[in-house]
């Protein structure tokens, strides 16, 4: 499947046309914003489809349906545009120490993500109602999310990150400063960001999903008080564990055994030989939403 390149449908001021946003707009605004960053050759317009079990943002059970009935506004921004391909990129960290960078185009021209994500909350916050920041992100895009976190902690009530670990923090050696409530998702038969890790030829490491857990735990303070299964969720071979966090901030991890590096309850948007699988009935915009209210 290609993804064809596409404008977004505003522009954020001081940077390029490209570089601007789309968004989801509630009727009845409740003053929480969600900014949902793709990942690696995809953009905002792909990130929203990818939410969707058919690709829609009309579909009752994509992000952006559930989001309008909670009064979230919703936010897909694009990150730097590749040149071999379509798509764009964020500088999720990494190069440094043995890990692999995330994506290498971003990170060698050192493009300044966080900077951008700062400006685009401040630009909404102009535009909208906007009372609370949560951040979430998928694989590339989870990293970033990832390393918004780290370093601008102060600026968001939560994270929650689909199939991406806080490459920054781990190849930087850096603890996060301020407790920060987190939601992770991942996969465990992940192709594209193992669970487990691992090194890419040539280019380094890819940070663990248990090692990014326990940098956010020493932030938090958290330890973990609950593991159990969600029964409900079992599909075809495919499982779903809590693994649930205490401290100063909570943290809750959820193991899709067989997952693929995909948004659970969302499309299967390349072919399961390239990607894993998609869990049908947990949803990872559903859960994030709830994750979201509870901080």
């Amino acid at each position: 499947m290609i993804f064809k390149k596409s404008k977004p449908a505003h522009r954020l001021p001081g940077w390029p046309t490209g570089r601007g946003y789309d968004l989801a707009v509630p009727p009845k605004p409740s003053g929480d914003l969600l900014i949902v960053i793709h990942g690696f050759t995809h953009d905002g317009r792909v990130m929203k489809s990818l939410t969707s079990p058919n690709g829609e943002s009309f579909h009752p059970a994509s992000l952006d349906s559930l989001a309008a009935k909670e009064g979230v506004l919703v936010c897909y921004p694009n990150g730097t545009p590749l040149t071999v391909m379509p798509g764009r990129c964020w500088n999720g960290g990494g190069g440094r120490n043995g890990f692999c960078a995330v994506a290498k185009k971003a990170v060698d021209k050192n493009v300044d993500d966080v900077r951008y994500l700062e400006k685009l909350i401040e630009h909404l916050s102009s535009t909208h109602r906007v009372d609370r920041v949560f951040l979430a992100g998928i694989s590339n895009g989870a990293a970033l999310a990832h390393r918004f976190a780290t370093e601008r902690p102060s600026q968001l009530i939560g994270l929650a990150v689909v199939a991406g670990c806080n490459q920054h923090a781990a190849s930087e050696k850096l603890i996060p400063s301020q407790p920060i409530p987190i939601l992770h998702i991942h996969g465990t038969a992940d192709p594209i960001w193992p669970y487990d890790g691992g090194k890419i030829p040539t280019q380094g490491r890819l940070d663990s999903v248990v090692s990014s857990l326990r940098i956010w735990a020493e932030a938090n303070r958290a330890n973990l008080c609950e593991e159990r299964e969600l029964p409900e969720h079992r599909h075809e071979g495919l499982r779903v564990t809590l693994c649930r966090y205490e401290g100063e901030q909570p943290i809750e991890l959820y193991r899709v055994e067989g997952g693929g590096h995909t948004w659970p309850g969302g499309r299967q948007y390349l072919p399961r030989k390239v990607v894993g699988p998609v869990h049908p009935t947990f949803s990872a915009s559903t859960t994030i939403l709830d994750f979201l209210k509870r901080c």
